[in-house]
């Protein structure tokens, strides 16, 4: 049996920013939430019965600077994999 198939496949990563709430969200699983934690001003994590992070909320994304960071780090990650694949 290959590598591929012994690894336990996981959902993607989804990331959803909603402009009129100014609530970044990202969403680790589906399923209800068992327990639901403030982890700091203004985020939220949502754990299910095993303790697992389902989904992370950030409020007030774009005043802390969070959206401006991330894209940074988006724009980064492009560059790095571009120079891999040249030649």
């Amino acid at each position: 049996m290959g590598e591929a198939k012994m690894k336990k496949e996981r959902p993607p990563l989804r990331a959803l920013y909603d402009p009129e709430t100014d609530i970044l969200y990202f969403h680790f699983m589906d399923g209800t939430a068992e327990e639901i934690l403030e982890a700091g001003e203004n985020v939220i994590v949502e754990l299910d019965k095993k303790g697992r992070i389902m989904g992370i909320e950030v409020w007030d994304a774009s005043k802390k600077g969070v959206l401006k960071e991330l894209r940074k780090v988006v724009a980064s990650s492009k560059t790095t994999r571009q120079k891999k694949t040249q030649p």
